[in-house]
């Protein structure tokens, strides 16, 4: 199996200010590095797709094969930044991870269990595995005016987490074919007929967004210290 992951790398941190939130420190180390790193453990060669290349320097990255990561020029928005990372991919790419720069708690336990689902018994239909999260919430439809509209039926509702693995052909095939607008990759897939199986996420993998944010992931950090040293102890 002969894994690539492109990960994305170019926000702007608008929802935070200052430098964005791939480039900043979380527990000693870069977002971006962290995310990246979780893949090389995997055995994925990575290819990030960045805006800033001085930031990435920064952030405690290489460039080049020799190095740590390849790096590729971001798009206008996420999708033509997702296409650019694909022209990179090697033509030897059996599986295609696609992973936000943002998420950087993403373990292997989480990388192998998309892996197990795209390579074992009764995989060779499927063209996508993402992991999701069930909802515990209430879910509700509202207008532009904030009035709600509907309540949904929350036990076929689930929240979507990266990295997200794909067939190379089918990936590259939804980003040439897919009208619209999707958030994900997946959900360029599933508009165009293929086949998306989801395993379960992780609630510690989380996504960066506001501030807040990073407080959460140092806790989560310093319980993974804790247990690690409970273990080895």
């Amino acid at each position: 199996m002969d894994l690539w992951a492109v990960v994305c790398a170019g926000g702007s941190g608008t929802r935070i200010g200052g430098l964005a939130k791939q480039f900043r420190e979380l527990g000693g180390m870069s977002v971006l590095r962290r995310s990246v790193l979780a893949l090389h453990d995997a055995g994925a060669s990575v290819i990030v797709v960045a805006n800033d290349f001085s930031a990435v320097a920064k952030a405690g990255m290489h460039v080049g094969r020799d190095g740590v990561v390849d790096m590729v020029e971001g798009g206008k928005d996420r999708r033509s930044s997702v296409s650019r990372g694909l022209f990179a991919v090697g033509s030897s790419a059996s599986l295609v991870a696609v992973h936000d720069a943002a998420r950087p708690l993403v373990t292997s336990v989480m990388i192998d269990l998309l892996l197990e689902e795209m390579t074992g018994p009764g995989s060779e239909d499927v063209d996508g595995v993402i992991p999701v999260i069930e909802m515990s919430d209430t879910v509700k439809e509202i207008d532009e005016d904030g009035v709600v509209l509907r309540t949904l039926d929350r036990t076929s509702l689930a929240r979507v987490q990266t990295p997200q693995i794909f067939r190379p052909a089918s990936l590259r095939r939804a980003h040439a074919e897919f009208q619209g607008i999707a958030s994900d990759d997946a959900g360029m897939l599933e508009g165009i007929g293929c086949r998306v199986k989801t395993v379960a996420g992780d609630p510690e993998n989380l996504k960066i967004t506001y501030e807040i944010d990073f407080a959460f992931a140092e806790v989560i950090l310093q319980g993974r210290a804790l247990r690690n040293k409970r273990v080895s102890g």
